[in-house]
């Protein structure tokens, strides 16, 4: 519920970004498209290491592998976003 608001009001402050700024909206998207994959790696590794170091501390396999697996997919999905948005 709190990440619903927090996403409303990004959306409302980038619309009257746009207005009041006179923020072109092809500089905002590629703004966006360099942040959104230092985001998603960023997010991906910290929440992979956060379960491996759960899983390892509780000798649990199956957090240590999720943990794994999130750390494996920021090195994959982060760079995969920042090929995709190159022209």
């Amino acid at each position: 519920m709190i990440l619903l608001i927090i996403l409303l009001c990004l959306v409302v402050i980038v619309g009257a970004g746009f207005s009041a700024l006179q923020i072109n909206q092809n500089d905002f998207m590629q703004i966006l498209t360099r942040v959104c994959p230092i985001v998603s790696f960023s997010f991906c590794l910290l929440g992979g290491i956060i379960l491996l170091l759960n899983g390892l501390d509780r000798e649990d396999f199956v957090w240590s592998s999720f943990g794994l697996f999130l750390i494996g997919m920021a090195f994959f999905i982060g760079p995969m976003l920042w090929v995709s948005t190159k022209k």
